[in-house]
């Protein structure tokens, strides 16, 4: 019987090192056939790049660079091992994205939706532009609904997306 299995690259980008794991995944379940550390680098050479001149401006903070240049070290590594050509699912740190829970008194999932936005102009200290939001419903009490809001900077999602595509 033919399954349709894929491979899949699952990579969490933490704070002493990268972790990757190469699975399959299937109808008749998930295996791991791979796993892998490298530890994070940190660029010690003391020469100024953009990424640090950004810093110093208030545009980026040293934490948000370290996860940045992880990143492409992640990126360095599938290559290294063969892996580049394979989907890849990315986790960054929690630290990194702001939650807001919210309520609502609908539980309308396109109510919700529309809505949204007018909740949250207030909710974050950057303009929505900046960010990249998503929501999900967590809870439903009789016609109102439990909101869990999750946003991170548009920067980095568009970093991950560029290095991964």
């Amino acid at each position: 019987e033919h399954t349709m299995a894929g491979k899949y690259i699952g990579i969490d980008i933490g704070s002493q090192s990268i972790k990757f794991a190469l699975v399959t995944a299937g109808f008749r379940g998930s295996q791991l056939l791979a796993e892998d550390v490298v530890p994070t680098q940190d660029d010690r050479s003391g020469a100024p790049s953009p990424a640090r001149t950004a810093e110093r401006s208030g545009e980026r903070d040293d934490r948000t660079e370290k996860v940045m240049h992880a990143i492409d070290t992640a990126l360095a590594a599938l290559v290294a091992r063969g892996w580049h050509h394979y989907p890849v699912a990315v986790s960054l740190p929690g630290w990194m994205a702001s939650f807001r829970s919210l309520r609502f008194p609908f539980s309308d999932a396109r109510r919700v939706s529309q809505a949204l936005s007018f909740q949250l102009d207030e909710e974050f200290p950057r303009p929505l532009a900046e960010l990249e939001v998503d929501h999900c419903v967590v809870g439903v009490q009789g016609a109102g609904s439990q909101v869990l809001v999750v946003a991170l900077e548009r920067a980095v999602v568009d970093h991950v997306l560029e290095k991964f595509s």
